[in-house]
């Protein structure tokens, strides 16, 4: 485990005008956790008719019992929506797959 990822929930708020607002916090600290990471298959899918690049990534980590399919991963300044989790052994670690979408979150 070599790569550095951070777990984070949404919390929202409302503006002046009563329009919901995304904001996001750390799961499990501020200084992330340690991960293995590689590709899931191909980064690029097709959404009506219009190419949009997506990545597809699997990050082994210890188990941590905060992560759920709503936690986002942070990984190299981009956000990843998770999948799917499994847990690895009884509680040893998690294998998570998770996609990022170019444009999803405007970062």
């Amino acid at each position: 485990m070599d790569r550095r990822i951070f777990f984070e929930d949404p919390g929202y708020t409302k503006d002046d005008t009563g329009q919901r607002i995304a904001s996001w916090h750390s799961v499990i600290n501020d200084d992330g956790v340690w991960a293995m990471v590689h590709s899931d298959g191909g980064d690029e899918k097709f959404q009506s008719d219009k190419k949009t690049p997506e990545r597809r990534r699997v990050f082994v980590t210890r188990y941590h019992p905060e992560v759920r399919e709503e936690t986002s991963i942070v990984y190299e300044g981009d956000r990843y929506d998770i999948t799917n989790i499994e847990e690895i052994g009884r509680r040893q670690g998690l294998s998570i797959k998770a996609t990022w979408t170019q444009g999803k979150y405007n970062e």
